[in-house]
């Protein structure tokens, strides 16, 4: 199946049958206001399935194609829920979206009075976000 060309009849077949293409499927859909409104299904869907699915795409990298409404669908159903679960997710996934560098720096301690080094996570000046097609990597 050619990449962005994906069926919305398919991923709603895939879903109701909680078939294992699902995810696979959802991320190849392309347009807003599909993915906008399945979101809507998907996030009200009372299966234990439906939510596995939810826990598990936002686990994946969040670098679909035109999914902002998906990630952002879910992340506000999440938050007016107070579903701690969800919002864990969304918080490691967040997380990994910034690329932070180790670097090492030192610090003078008056009563050593010597300095000591030590490491620190900061993010690298004049970044480019990534493009849609690149992969996130840990």
């Amino acid at each position: 199946m050619a990449e962005g060309n994906t069926s919305s009849l398919l991923l709603d077949e895939y879903f109701s049958s909680q078939d294992p293409q699902f995810l696979e499927t959802l991320r190849q859909v392309r347009g807003h206001i599909k993915l906008a409104a399945f979101t809507d299904r998907w996030k009200k869907d009372p299966r234990p399935w439906a939510r596995e699915q939810m826990l598990e795409y936002i686990g994946m990298p969040l670098s679909s194609m035109d999914h902002q409404p998906v990630i952002k669908r879910l992340f506000k159903h999440a938050e007016e829920n107070k579903d701690d679960e969800v919002m864990g997710a969304f918080f490691v996934a967040f997380d990994r979206l910034v690329r932070y560098k180790r670097i090492k720096g030192y610090s003078w301690d008056q009563e050593a009075r010597q300095y000591i080094e030590q490491e620190r996570l900061t993010l690298p000046r004049n970044t480019v976000p990534l493009k849609a097609t690149q992969q996130y990597t840990d």
